[in-house]
């Protein structure tokens, strides 16, 4: 969101399917392609548009969770400007 590092983390929510035929789960990244980004969608390897910075402190949950995170649904539902929802009102971590 912002072009330089914050101290702030934003939660990114991929998208997840489940493959009946595989028994498994994939994660999606739905941020979209552009140049330089190349997010596809694979069965076989993760292609995420960015990919957590761990010498920032960046981490990548990799669970899959059925249900929206209730401090994060609250703040969308309640948040009427887009980056007091970021800098604010986002929790920074699950």
């Amino acid at each position: 969101m912002f072009s330089e590092a914050e101290g702030k983390y934003c939660i990114h929510a991929l998208n997840a399917v489940y493959l009946w035929s595989q028994n498994r789960w994939i994660r999606l990244d739905a941020r979209g392609n552009k140049p330089g980004i190349h997010a596809a969608c694979s069965f076989t390897t993760e292609k995420l548009a960015f990919y957590p910075d761990r010498a920032l402190g960046e981490r990548d949950y990799d669970m899959i969770d059925v249900r929206p995170n209730p401090l994060t649904m609250a703040a969308l539902e309640t948040s009427s400007n887009i980056l007091t929802l970021y800098v604010t009102d986002l929790p920074d971590n699950l």
